[in-house]
């Protein structure tokens, strides 16, 4: 049996010039990405998977998926696992985010995996509310953490690239007024006990501005503040959470000078890390062994960071 190409048909006109080399970009774009989801491995007894919890009340579509680990004690840490997509796409179950999340159930942790508000094409509209649908997911951990059987006080959050970004802005700001001051359950609050970084922008105001100003204001003295706020690098003290960093060095979409300059900084407060080189590897990829990662397994010194700060 042969197998087309993706996009090949026996009936199809032979495309020449500028339409052949449009459809050859989509094909190297896409094509990776559906071999990556069709490999996504499959629920197994290890836990359960509640789909599309409503955490953001029931006038929004965004929805939380959580994996509870079966077995073992009560109640559990948790991790809350947040999707890149540059601010303005992904999902909870893409092609990172749900194996890395499997990894993690597996492991014993429970993991809450979230859709947030999103920027339309070329805006920055969906911030600061971006922002406080993840204070909210934090704050209904706590809330449902009877219902759930979570840990209230063993939270760590995690995301990649721009899922990286709001994971630190989380850890980072607890008691940052105007970051705090929207979202459900005010009651409950939103620290963390540790952050892992995985391929994420530590600092907006030297990538991504525009997903959080409209570029008309990039350079006013409100525009620049907001770059400020919004840079989890800025918010870096001597209180700032424990954090694992893992950035790719070929990453060619964010580049891995914002690993560096965040490990620098933590370095410069005293606060404890641990920094992973993924050498030669790429943007957006697994825990396991993944050909964006050169196959390395960091499920090792994921689970060991989470068992010294969550002390599961």
């Amino acid at each position: 049996m042969s197998l087309r190409r993706p996009f090949e048909s026996s009936a199809a006109p032979r495309l020449r010039g500028p339409d052949r080399h449009r459809i050859a970009v989509i094909q190297r774009l896409i094509f990776p990405f559906l071999l990556a989801v069709t490999r996504l491995p499959a629920a197994d007894d290890s836990f359960q998977l509640h789909h599309d919890v409503s955490y953001l009340g029931p006038d929004r579509a965004e929805k939380m998926d959580i994996y509870l680990p079966l077995g073992g004690p009560r109640p559990l840490p948790v991790v809350l696992y947040i999707h890149g997509g540059a601010w303005g796409g992904g999902d909870k179950a893409w092609a990172v985010e749900k194996p890395n999340c499997i990894a993690l159930a597996r492991e014993g942790y429970a993991v809450a995996s979230i859709n947030y508000k999103l920027n339309p094409k070329g805006t920055s509209d969906a911030y600061p509310q971006n922002v406080f649908d993840c204070k909210t997911a934090i704050r209904f951990l706590r809330k449902e953490a009877a219902t759930y059987g979570f840990d209230p006080q063993r939270i760590a959050v995690a995301g990649g690239s721009a899922g990286g970004h709001l994971a630190m802005l989380m850890a980072y700001t607890p008691a940052v007024s105007e970051l705090n001051q929207g979202g459900l359950y005010p009651e409950y609050p939103v620290n963390v006990s540790c952050v892992i970084d995985l391929f994420g922008i530590a600092d907006v105001r030297l990538w991504g501005k525009h997903h959080f100003v409209p570029r008309s204001q990039i350079d006013t003295d409100q525009g620049r503040r907001t770059l400020e706020l919004v840079s989890p690098i800025a918010h870096v003290n001597a209180t700032t959470v424990p954090t694992l960093v893992i950035h790719g060095t070929n990453d060619q979409t964010v580049p891995f000078s914002q690993a560096e300059d965040l490990v620098k900084r933590l370095k410069e407060y005293g606060v404890p890390h641990r920094f992973i080189r993924v050498e030669h590897g790429g943007h957006a990829f697994h825990f396991t062994p993944h050909v964006r990662n050169r196959h390395s397994n960091l499920m090792p010194a994921v689970t060991s960071f989470l068992q010294e700060h969550l002390k599961k």
